[in-house]
């Protein structure tokens, strides 16, 4: 157990798991960010492999491995996090592949329809910072999806990829670069899954071939659907009319 969590008596007091919280396994279906999205359950989702190769977050959604298209995190304070997608990453963030340090969400200016801003309040260990803590409570795997803004050697060179299963191990405050407080997890790979993609030989090779079969398939289209306010985002070399996307494949 985290010593932060035992120091502190308000983050050790572990909410109530709810009633008809869904149960730990395979879920697949339709695309959705909700209570009810096929993301909102702890485990692997059916027909997503680990190694599993998408354009777009949009597409990540529609697999059901995580909902969000734009958050980076999944999941709540009363049931925990079911999955989270490393994309870019704070200053300070190690990733060691088999395990990784995250930072938390919140306290960035995000004014002026910014995707990515500096930090200018603190981070709360509340919401879906607090979320991954229920993990690290309850013993609650997460789903990690690596992106390709993620400066790793272990993150695809495009688009988006899922590499299983996850266990927080750890969680602690920290004054980050810009003089506010930012929250720090420490997660590890669970043991007895399919092989890391990074593991197998010439891997680069075999995953950039896949992600071009996905870019031919999806013939230069739009990745993000008409009216989210995120058109254009995402877009292959050579752009092109909006389409909802590409299709997942495996990386192995």
């Amino acid at each position: 157990m985290s010593v932060v969590l035992r120091e502190h008596r308000k983050f050790t007091e572990v909410p109530a798991a709810p009633k008809r919280r869904r149960m730990v396994g395979p879920r697949g279906g339709a695309a959705a960010a909700g209570p009810s999205s096929p993301s909102a359950h702890f485990g692997p989702t059916a027909g997503s492999d680990v190694g599993s190769l998408w354009l777009s977050r949009v597409e990540c959604s529609k697999a059901g491995v995580h909902g969000p298209w734009v958050g980076g995190i999944c999941g709540s304070a009363k049931t925990g996090a079911y999955s989270i997608v490393l994309s870019g990453g704070y200053e300070g963030d190690v990733d060691e592949g088999d395990s990784f340090t995250y930072t938390g969400s919140g306290g960035r200016d995000l004014s002026g329809n910014k995707r990515v801003g500096g930090q200018v309040s603190d981070q709360l260990l509340a919401g879906l910072n607090k979320a991954l803590v229920v993990n690290l409570w309850r013993g609650l795997p997460v789903r990690v999806t690596r992106g390709s803004k993620l400066k790793s050697a272990f993150s695809p060179e495009a688009g988006y990829r899922y590499d299983g299963l996850y266990a927080v191990e750890e969680v602690w405050p920290q004054l980050g670069p810009s003089g506010h407080v930012i929250w720090r997890y420490r997660l590890r790979r669970a043991d007895g899954q399919a092989p890391v993609p990074w593991a197998a030989e010439a891997w680069r090779e075999r995953e950039r071939a896949a992600v071009e079969g996905l870019q031919e398939q999806n013939q230069g289209k739009a990745l993000i659907p008409v009216g989210t306010g995120t058109l254009g985002l995402n877009l292959p070399r050579g752009g092109g009319a909006p389409s909802p996307g590409a299709r997942k494949a495996g990386a192995g």
